[in-house]
């Protein structure tokens, strides 16, 4: 976004929209890969999320830009930019929705399987202790017997 060739509010608009959109569908294979337990693909994901993020957050920045350096600018958008604009906002919004409920459904399937390998954890843990204490209790046997004749 270069002073030269400036996107247009309903341009930035349409382009947030576009990440968002992005943005739901690294969610949606974030959820896929939790549910399967595929712990190695999940940092790339949250990854591709975050540069979404950031896409949208430049676009953010420009578009306040735009209102704080020239009001007229916004004012003076015709009717039918200013439907185009409310359009893509209410799209946004569902999206928005979309997202957060399925970044909650992430974050309880996460948080499910985080407690299910603190089990697991904890019970490869409790059969060490028992195998430490079973071999501790056992009576030592002598290898070397020391014979004075």
């Amino acid at each position: 976004m270069n002073s030269q060739n400036s996107p247009s509010i309903a341009n930035c608009v349409e382009l947030k929209l576009n990440a968002f959109k992005r943005f739901y569908s690294a969610t949606v294979a974030l959820k896929k890969h939790i549910d399967a337990g595929e712990v190695d693909e999940i940092a790339d994901i949250i990854q591709e999320r975050q540069k979404y993020m950031d896409i949208i957050d430049r676009i953010d920045n420009y578009i306040r830009k735009i209102r704080r350096d020239d009001p007229p600018h916004v004012s003076s958008l015709a009717d039918e930019t200013r439907g185009q604009i409310g359009t893509l906002t209410d799209e946004i919004g569902k999206a928005l929705r979309e997202i957060s409920a399925l970044d909650k459904e992430c974050n309880v399937a996460a948080a499910s399987r985080l407690d299910n390998l603190k089990q697991e954890l904890l019970k490869a843990m409790q059969s060490q202790h028992n195998l430490r204490n079973y071999h501790d209790g056992a009576p030592h046997i002598s290898k070397f017997l020391d014979v004075k004749l």
